[in-house]
């Protein structure tokens, strides 16, 4: 005879055609894992559904993650880009050296210190960081589009509130703190990278 215990089956199937197991009694490490494997497939498809107009950009992942920071810091020193890409003053050089002549970034003068060289996106540089953007958060809403109240409910909760403690962990403080790991940014690197930058 059939089981009437609801709790007998732990199968859950979302209104957007997806069957899981649920987590119930299910150990943080467990938990933790299928977080991170989640994640990492929405990272994924999106860096998938997007390629075509990554394509479109022409630019290497280190190039692009140039321009994103300084279309995110207007102003920004190359010392400054070096630090947020965790790479050194000589590569972050070449790098800005590189959009300067595919006319993406332009420098100049800090007129409280001529020493100091100011970067900021052309028109053209943030009209190409704007349309990657704009793709990946179409994709995005089109899939919670795919989702019932009570899934749309608990993906904003979760997201808040992982979101939180992302935020908390990119602060001046925890920045400081945190080693920085040098890249070679000179080396061309495919166009299907995972990339760091936001959404």
């Amino acid at each position: 005879m059939p089981s009437t215990d609801p709790s007998a089956d732990t199968s859950v199937k979302t209104s957007a055609g997806a069957s899981r197991k649920a987590p119930a009694g299910a150990s943080r490490k467990t938990l933790s894992k299928d977080i991170v494997r989640d994640v990492a497939a929405v990272c994924g498809s999106l860096q998938r559904l997007n390629l075509a107009t990554w394509l479109k950009l022409d630019l290497s992942m280190p190039q692009f993650r140039a321009l994103a920071v300084v279309s995110q810091h207007p102003g920004v020193t190359v010392g400054d880009l070096g630090t947020r890409l965790s790479i050194g003053q000589s590569a972050a050089s070449l790098l800005t050296d590189q959009l300067v002549r595919r006319g993406l970034v332009t420098r100049s003068e800090d007129p409280a210190d001529r020493r100091r060289t100011l970067l900021a996106c052309t028109p053209a540089g943030e009209s190409l960081v704007g349309e990657l953007q704009r793709g990946k958060r179409q994709t995005v809403r089109d899939w919670l589009a795919a989702l019932d109240d009570e899934e749309l409910d608990v993906v904003a909760r979760g997201l808040a509130t992982l979101a939180a403690v992302a935020r908390a962990d990119l602060s001046p403080e925890a920045s400081s703190a945190a080693p920085a790991t040098p890249t070679h940014a000179g080396s061309e690197q495919t166009t299907t990278e995972r990339e760091e930058t936001p959404a």
